[in-house]
């Protein structure tokens, strides 16, 4: 190129930071249960038979001591596998004795990170005489981003053993320092989730998962002692759906072949060659239908509604993908598909099962957080069109064809005579058109009959016996039956959906207004909307610094879209402390007391140990109480006091006073004076009194006050900086 000197041509490389421990650690793996799964999947990609996931709480520090009898770590597994960043033996086509492996990205083991701030890894290889130690704190990655990742030690030792531990090998992860808590129904939700990591339609498949309190310190693995039975991981939901279910399954590999069973009786089995893009691998789906007695058994024997235990799981190469399967996701769209054709479709409400992938070519990626489910590609947009295809619909046609045969409200098991043969004839043939999938029919039941109920078909059978003035009568009876038939039909569908709202409303009003215990649904609120919030505020405190270089005529442009980064950041940590401590409904507007918010807000700091100043609310006149009672939105009253409580704690305060007048709220605090000249520009976006400041938070305080009618003033008074908030116009 004319005019370019490329005689100081020189490469250059990227350079890691420490804090990328975070964004592969707690911030990427951010639900304390698929942490859990991922550890729990490193010990089946290490070859184990066996892994126990033990929740210490006797002895001393609460730990969490996940340990399994795989291959094991020599020293140099440790140090060029373990400690590689993104490692994965999977990217390297390693061999793992016929098992596929589960942990593909290599960035599992930083769950240990967001399980506990300490981890120790002891590990020994088979013929070896030495354990291997490594003590990593994860603190330690935390103190300067400018420290290279690669630079940050983490300390490593052996241990001598015996010469009868020599033909032992195995891993132990020791963590510490936990993040959560964990008491016994926390360790219940982890077993429940484990026991869904596997397949549970299924019996073995040679690796046993031990879940519980205190295994390891009451039950030592090596002590040969077994762990109590109730403690493995197991279901036995196969044996619940056996013989009481209307189930299709359908295997995938060079062909694709389907069989129907109608509680226990094999009804067909359909074959025809794979011509999807799903033919080099294979893949095995299991759909029941669930009749009556199929809900009462599961119910009883399972202690929970199927509607509420799941639908439709996805396993990949034997572990579960997230979130497919929970009862409220619906990855093929089959709700929306049934409020399109109410009477011949079926929900998620109606049917269980799961969907075995064997990946060994791993067309099928996870998202990198991990409880996402795959990355949107062919092969899923494939997935979807097999189920439907070869499962769903043809389950459909059958249950449809037969009229179910058993009585709906009650679950009695109704028989009704065969109809004629041809019909059943005519019902085979159907199964092998080319609107159907042009299948060739490899098996059919010769037993095979037809139940029928229809009160239509009972009357019309009546009528052909009949002579023609009785036939006419039982003709308008038929017109009738047809009519309330499709009345029926409407009153259903409206039914089911006031059932699913009340019971949405149920379940909202029971996660959302019990204030329930750090635990399910709170907790994750608790824990991942922070997360988010903090990862907006790192956005915020990146894109600030580049103000100077945006051209003057953009800076306001940029200012504005920083204040909309920011309040979205500071809302979600409004919204969560509000909706998980307070009973006050956040969706809309309505007359709030302001003193008890602000009391609520002085307490929250209080109770929770984050207030780094003192926070005192004082109404020097009871009086004035329902003065205060404002039509306002309670997010937007709690971001307005954090952020005048977060300006007081950025210029130096050590308390911060809200003081409610007759006429005004004001906020005082031993902040540092403000300069009088900046009195009218303390509120314009962008301007601030602080190096590195963004000038956002007060003028989002003037920016809410102007919109429910008040104002804002700031002033220094008697040592103290003061702001007077007022209705306008006073």
């Amino acid at each position: 190129m004319i005019g370019v000197n490329m005689s100081n041509n020189e490469k250059m490389h990227f350079i890691t930071s420490s804090g990328i421990k975070n964004i592969v650690g707690k911030d990427l793996i951010t639900d304390r249960f698929v942490a859990i799964f991922e550890l729990v999947k490193n010990a089946y990609d290490a070859r184990a038979s066996q892994v126990v996931v033990s929740f210490e709480s006797l002895g001393g520090t609460p730990s969490i001591i996940i340990r399994d009898n795989g291959i094991g770590m020599s020293k140099d597994d440790l140090k060029n596998k373990w400690l590689h960043l993104a490692y994965s033996e999977k990217e390297e086509g390693r061999s793992n004795d016929g098992r596929a492996f589960v942990g593909s990205k290599g960035v599992g083991r930083f769950s240990c990170d967001s399980l506990g701030k300490s981890l120790t890894i002891t590990t020994k290889k088979y013929g070896e005489l030495e354990e291997h130690i490594l003590k990593v704190n994860w603190e330690d990655f935390e103190k300067s981003k400018s420290i290279k990742f690669e630079d940050v030690k983490v300390e490593y030792l052996t241990n001598k053993v015996g010469v009868d531990e020599i033909d032992k090998n195995y891993t132990e992860l020791c963590i510490k320092d936990l993040r959560h808590v964990w008491n016994e129904d926390a360790v219940k939700k982890a077993m429940e989730s484990l026991r869904r990591l596997k397949n549970p339609f299924l019996d073995f498949d040679g690796f046993d998962i031990y879940c519980g309190l205190d295994l390891i310190l009451i039950y030592e693995v090596t002590a040969g002692i077994d762990f109590p039975v109730e403690s493995l991981v197991k279901s036995n939901i196969s044996e619940v759906l056996k013989n009481k279910s209307i189930t299709i399954e359908t295997r995938v590999s060079d062909k694709i072949e389907i069989s129907l069973f109608d509680r226990g009786q094999h009804i067909y089995t359909l074959e025809k060659d794979n011509d999807t893009i799903l033919v080099d691998m294979e893949v095995f789906i299991t759909i029941n239908f669930l009749t009556a007695s199929a809900k009462s058994t599961f119910t009883r024997r399972m202690g929970v509604e199927p509607v509420n235990y799941g639908n439709i799981f996805i396993y990949k190469n034997n572990f579960r993908v997230s979130p497919y399967g929970d009862a409220d996701y619906d990855l093929f769209g089959v709700n929306v598909r049934k409020s399109q054709g109410y009477n011949r479709h079926l929900g998620t409400r109606e049917i269980l099962g799961f969907i075995d992938i064997k990946d060994v070519n791993y067309r099928f990626m996870e998202t990198s957080s991990r409880n996402s489910g795959f990355i949107e590609n062919a092969y899923l947009e494939g997935l979807k069109e097999l189920y439907f295809d070869c499962a769903h619909k043809l389950l459909e046609r059958y249950i449809a064809t037969i009229q179910w045969g058993e009585i709906k409200e009650t679950g009695e098991e109704v028989l009704f005579e065969s109809i004629e043969k041809n019909e059943v004839e005519r019902f085979a043939k159907s199964l092998t058109s080319k609107i159907n999938g042009d299948f060739s029919i490899k098996y059919f039941s010769d037993s095979f009959e037809l139940e029928e109920k229809s009160p239509k078909k009972v009357l019309q059978s009546i009528a052909s016996t009949l002579p023609e003035k009785e036939k006419k009568q039982i003709e308008k009876i038929i017109k009738n039956v047809a009519r309330l038939e499709e009345e029926n039909v409407v009153k259903e569908q409206e039914l089911d959906i006031k059932k699913e709202v009340i019971e949405t409303l149920l379940r909202q009003n029971k996660n959302l207004s019990a204030k329930r215990a750090e635990s399910s649904y709170g907790e994750q609120l608790g824990h991942h909307l922070p997360g988010m919030a903090d990862r907006l505020c790192g956005v915020v405190d990146d894109l600030n610094e580049l103000i100077s270089i945006v051209p003057i005529d953009k800076s306001n442009l940029f200012l504005n879209a920083l204040s909309k980064v920011r309040r979205t950041e500071l809302e979600l940590r409004s919204f969560k402390e509000l909706l998980l401590k307070t009973e006050i409904d956040l969706r809309s507007p309505q007359a709030i007391n302001w003193f008890d918010l602000a009391v609520w807000f002085r307490d929250d700091k209080l109770q929770n140990n984050h207030g780094k100043i003192n926070v005192v609310c004082v109404m020097n006149d009871q009086n004035v109480y329902n003065k205060w009672l404002v039509r306002s939105n309670a997010v937007e009253v709690v971001m307005m006091f954090e952020n005048l409580y977060q300006n007081a704690l950025d210029h130096e305060a050590k308390f911060v006073e809200f003081l409610f007048d007759e006429d005004s709220l004001k906020i005082a605090s031993d902040s540092n004076a403000i300069d009088p000249d900046s009195f009218d520009k303390i509120f314009d976006l962008g301007f601030s009194s602080k190096k590195n400041g963004t000038g956002i938070g007060l003028n989002q305080v003037r920016s809410f006050l102007t919109r429910i009618s008040f104002e804002v003033k700031a002033s220094n008074s008697a040592g103290l900086v003061l702001f007077t908030i007022s209705r306008s116009g006073n």
